[in-house]
């Protein structure tokens, strides 16, 4: 949680020393979004020129989430809660099927 506090993302500027990484690159770092709709982010985020990474679906952890690269190269993990689950629980079942590509 930031509070009040605003998060600010810049486009690349570089003549002032701030680049994008490679569209086509590794992955560096991910931003998540925790949102109302993820399906719906997801397709507003592919209709502005993002690529999907890796298709929305139910995880382990109780969120339904998927990946998105935008066109500047970023990665986004974009997820809704749809349940509430224990360390213990989100243990078992991460044991069981292993962490999403």
């Amino acid at each position: 949680m930031f509070g009040e506090t605003t998060v600010m993302l810049s486009a690349p500027f570089p003549e002032l020393g701030i680049h994008a990484p490679d569209p086509d690159g590794p992955c560096t770092f991910l931003i998540h979004l925790h949102v109302e709709d993820a399906d719906r982010m997801m397709a507003d985020a592919v209709a502005a020129g993002g690529r999907i990474v890796v298709d929305p679906a139910d995880r382990f952890w109780g969120e339904r989430s998927g990946r998105v690269r935008d066109p500047f190269g970023y990665e986004w993990m974009i997820g809704h809660s749809i349940e509430e689950v224990s360390p213990e629980e989100m243990q078992r079942r991460y044991e069981r099927t292993g962490l999403p590509e």
